[in-house]
């Protein structure tokens, strides 16, 4: 065996119990090709909070970037609106 083949095998074998190597590559992917990332012009947006946040489309053109028509707010999206408000707004207090 080769020293790369070794090295996969030891890798693969450090994740037992997990799945294999190649189920988390898999899992990875698909995370990747389902994350939607844009950038809104808000006046084509607004913003829904019944049990959760949520950005729901005004136009066909957000629509066209949002085919299941609202999309959450996650963590992340609250990290980026609070760099973006002026003054800025502490992400601790932006996830509340």
């Amino acid at each position: 065996m080769s020293n790369d083949t070794n090295r996969v095998e030891e890798f693969n074998d450090s994740w037992k119990g997990r799945g294999s190597l190649k189920q988390l590559v898999d899992e990875l992917m698909r995370q990747k090709e389902s994350r939607i990332d844009f950038v809104a012009d808000v006046r084509h947006l607004k913003i829904e909070m019944n049990g959760g946040v949520k950005l729901v489309p005004l136009t066909s053109q957000a629509l066209e970037w949002m085919p299941n028509g609202t999309m959450d707010f996650n963590k992340s999206a609250y990290h980026q609106l609070a760099g973006k408000c002026s003054p800025s707004v502490p992400t601790k207090l932006s996830t509340k």
